[in-house]
């Protein structure tokens, strides 16, 4: 698929949560009131997020996040 068609930007959204920082990203969609309602699909999201979180995987800062960076 050709992410560059719908945001204008040749990342798709997994490289962009790397570039940003996976921890940024739980930050900021944790503030969603959506994001507290454990049934919804914001909230496991997040905590899908939290799981690589918490093995280190935080995006280009440590390295490696949905990609492996050097």
């Amino acid at each position: 698929m050709d992410w560059k068609i719908g945001t204008g930007s040749p990342r798709g959204p997994f490289e962009i949560i790397d570039i940003v920082g996976i921890t940024t990203v739980i930050n900021i969609t944790s503030a969603n009131p959506e994001a507290k309602d454990p049934n919804s699909a914001l909230a496991k999201a997040v905590e899908k997020l939290k799981e690589r979180a918490d093995k280190g995987l935080k995006g280009v800062e440590t390295g490696e996040g949905f990609y492996k960076y050097n």
